[in-house]
């Protein structure tokens, strides 16, 4: 079990909106009913166990396949939002994140939190869309109603939230690659870490 990383931008961009979509899921389905049978196997105590680890590695898979759909959301509305363009570093991203793992854990890792709550969002935004539709099914034409307005607004929100983490980790990467004066010797500061 020591062996096994489980990072941050894991729980929060692939688990969390992948136990949400699962939990509404069930919850539109009574599942959570008392009369369930599957919910009288599952709150016998041999099987407590067993039905959080299934939980947990069906969130994360559930989550990282509506990873991809918020991905492709996100660079969709990104024809409508202007690019960040970095001021300090021409240098690609992949090359500022290899130099900053390598030379800077603690900057890498901040970078890595702001990519994470981007994902997040998306995510959420994406599990709001499927989530609405399985309760859109189960009620009424008023709430209907309200849950169309309240699910629009989150998404709206997320997505910018989402857009806003983005350009924080842009800003971040590019500004940590020129204070650490990393650009202008890549290659040679790469090549001396891997002979090393």
């Amino acid at each position: 079990m020591k062996n096994i990383k489980y990072s941050i931008f894991d729980l929060f961009s692939y688990t969390i909106p992948g136990g949400i979509l699962i939990l509404v899921t069930l919850l539109s389905n009574g599942f959570f009913q008392t009369e369930n049978e599957n919910m009288i196997l599952i709150y016998k105590k041999e099987y407590v166990i067993l039905a959080y680890v299934i939980l947990i590695i069906s969130s994360y898979i559930i989550g990282f396949l509506t990873s991809i759909l918020g991905s492709y959301f996100l660079k969709l509305i990104s024809i409508f939002v202007p690019k960040i363009v970095p001021k300090n570093s021409s240098l690609n991203t992949s090359t500022k994140l290899v130099l900053l793992r390598e030379f800077s854990p603690i900057n890498f890792n901040y970078i890595e939190k702001w990519y994470s709550m981007k994902s997040m969002c998306s995510n959420l935004a994406i599990v709001l869309i499927f989530s609405s539709t399985f309760l859109l099914i189960k009620t009424t034409l008023i709430n209907n109603t309200l849950i169309i307005v309240a699910i629009a607004t989150s998404i709206v929100i997320l997505y910018i939230k989402a857009f806003q983490f983005d350009k924080w980790s842009i800003i971040e990467l590019d500004n940590a690659i020129h204070i650490l004066k990393l650009e202008n010797n890549s290659e040679e500061l790469l090549k001396s870490k891997l002979q090393s």
